[in-house]
């Protein structure tokens, strides 16, 4: 297997190794896909060993945070079952804080299952930290949690009422709707980690019972406090509405196009498809997306409740073609802005991304010809900048594989005295860099990019020498 890891994006997501049939072999999650890949590209493990024998092409979804990441990774092992994967076969999931938001009273529970009804918040790794949330909403909110048919009248509220976990609402009296639902908004709040004040309050708490040496206590209440401040990276993702949705990303360069489909079930990213599309007759990514949707729905039978698209499209016919197909209405969204504009934005992303990865120097093939090179993987800018005409700095920037690394980006103070001697500061700069490279043993780039005249040209040279 011969895969060049700087072609994987530093981002965040899920990445796949497949046979030559394209079924996955091994998934897995990262916070950065490259460095993962290259990790596993140096490890001798044997079984691993057998992995690459088996894999044809590494593929990869990029997610909004790592928590979508793993929950993508349980669902996708979980559909594919890869040969390679020793965890999450069982018919486990990750769980799910749900609210029973139909109901007069609604309830609160710890659950792996989704249904329509009901919000869900999560999902939650450890486990154990829903059920700690639950309890301290129960404490605090006092929202329902038991069993009880709401829809009854009793005469004794449930053991939650006496130890001031329940506001009582199976008990005419206790409470009304009026006040239960109050409390059950600030809740909800909290679970979207919008409560400021009552985090606050935590935070405090916490650092009372730690002097108090009740490290249990502090330990219970961080764990809640990480949680919810993890909630609010991914609530607006993760809000179950029991919708599913595909989502259309679109990039080219020229004729060369990529098109990308992420498929949502009930509200969840479930997968993702990508379609390398070459030297078409067209070049708008609008005329471009006209002509492939009915394409992919024709192959593809599952037809969602609603599909979002980056622009508007002429589709008259298309609707129809959909509605005949399903049965009913399809939605066809064009978002500005809001939750389902940041899920296009992702999916745009995956578009851009899978593109790059397949033509990863596509951008520098026209430049290899111009210069008569053979390889020009690896390409630095550098240009000088002043403040005021005092301060100097040297920027370079990176690119390699097809793409910017601004981890690579370096800034410079420059010591050149006369702030109009450019070429001076060019040598400086070049200098500089190329020494601080040599010194950590790091590879030279293929090409260094100068912003100047032929004096500038002519020093980085002298610096080179």
């Amino acid at each position: 297997m011969k895969f060049d890891e700087e072609n994987f994006p530093s981002k965040c997501g899920v990445y796949i190794f497949k046979d030559k049939d394209g079924n996955p072999l091994y998934i897995g999650k990262a916070k950065d896909i490259k460095k993962r890949i290259k990790s596993h590209l140096k490890d001798e493990d044997l079984k691993k060993y057998k992995l690459f024998e088996m894999t044809e092409k590494i593929d990869f979804i990029l997610t909004p945070n790592e928590l979508s990441a793993l929950f993508l990774e349980n669902n996708l092992i979980k559909k594919y079952q890869p040969k390679f994967n020793v965890n999450l076969k069982d018919d486990k999931t990750y769980p799910f804080i749900e609210i029973t938001i139909k109901d007069n009273f609604p309830k609160i529970f710890y659950t792996r299952k989704i249904k329509e009804g009901s919000i869900y918040f999560g999902p939650f790794y450890p486990a154990k930290r829903a059920r700690k949330i639950i309890s301290f909403i129960q404490k605090n909110f006092g929202i329902c949690s038991c069993k009880r048919n709401l829809n009854k009248e009793y005469k004794k509220p449930c053991l939650y009422f006496y130890i001031k976990r329940c506001l009582g609402p199976c008990v005419p009296g206790l409470t009304n709707k009026k006040i239960y639902k109050k409390k059950l908004e600030q809740a909800i709040l909290f679970l979207k980690g919008k409560n400021e004040k009552l985090l606050k309050e935590i935070k405090k708490e916490i650092e009372e019972k730690a002097k108090k040496l009740r490290f249990e206590e502090a330990k219970n209440l961080k764990e809640i406090y990480l949680a919810i401040e993890e909630m609010k990276k991914t609530e607006e993702i993760y809000k179950i509405k029991g919708e599913n949705f595909d989502i259309f990303g679109v990039y080219n360069e020229g004729n060369d196009f990529c098109l990308t489909v992420l498929n949502f079930k009930r509200g969840i990213l479930f997968g993702k498809k990508s379609y390398i599309f070459e030297n078409l007759e067209v070049e708008e990514k609008k005329f471009f997306l006209e002509q492939v949707l009915p394409q992919y729905y024709i192959s593809n039978p599952i037809i969602p409740e609603k599909i979002i698209i980056p622009f508007e499209i002429k589709e008259e016919i298309f609707t129809f073609f959909l509605k005949e197909k399903k049965g009913k209405r399809v939605e066809i969204k064009v978002p500005k802005k809001g939750k389902d504009k940041d899920l296009l934005n992702l999916a745009e992303e995956n578009a851009k991304e899978f593109f790059q990865h397949r033509f990863p120097s596509k951008g520098t093939e026209e430049l290899k010809k111009i210069l008569k090179v053979e390889k020009l993987f690896s390409i630095v800018g550098i240009d000088i900048s002043h403040f005021q005409g005092r301060t100097r700095y040297g920027g370079v920037v990176f690119y390699e594989g097809g793409r910017f690394d601004k981890k690579k980006y370096r800034t410079f103070k420059l010591n050149t005295k006369d702030p109009r001697d450019d070429p001076k500061g060019i040598y400086e700069i070049v200098k500089r860099y190329i020494s601080r490279i040599i010194k950590e043993e790091k590879k030279l780039p293929d090409l260094i990019l100068i912003d100047g005249g032929k004096a500038q040209i002519s020093m980085a040279k002298k610096a080179l020498d």
